[in-house]
């Protein structure tokens, strides 16, 4: 407002200092500093608005990656436990395994022996009441 009313009142009274003044007014050394300065800061603001989001970002990551590493790790000592009991299982049934095929081959000779008694029981009988 400043540098159209001396302009102005120079054209009116046509006196050079009022225009020299005027032009000085208008080219105000300091006004382009400060603008840069506003841009600058309207700069950063943006800037930090961008890295706010970008950490919110990662902090998000962060913790959904945190979860799904606790989730798994648990998920591996469950299944390791389970592979531990298996483990013990297959060993055991393998020892029942072999304790009944012991137990098997035992009852096979006492049977055995038991049918060659019987039919030498059975023909001393068969002997016996011939004789009679």
């Amino acid at each position: 407002r400043l540098t159209s009313f001396l302009e102005s009142a120079a054209r009116k009274t046509g006196s050079r200092y009022l225009a020299l003044m005027a032009s000085h007014a208008s080219a105000d050394p300091f006004a382009k500093v400060k603008k840069m300065i506003k841009d600058l800061i309207s700069q950063l603001m943006q800037e930090s608005t961008q890295e706010i989001e970008h950490k919110g970002w990662c902090d998000a990551e962060l913790a959904t990656n945190k979860n799904t590493r606790e989730a798994k790790t648990q998920a591996v000592e469950e299944l390791t436990a389970q592979k531990e009991d298996l483990t013990s299982t297959i060993a055991q049934l393998t020892q029942d395994i072999e304790d009944l095929t012991k137990a098997i081959s035992e009852l096979d000779v006492a049977m055995a022996d038991a049918t060659a008694e019987r039919t030498a029981s059975k023909e001393k009988n068969a002997q016996t009441v011939e004789d009679a």
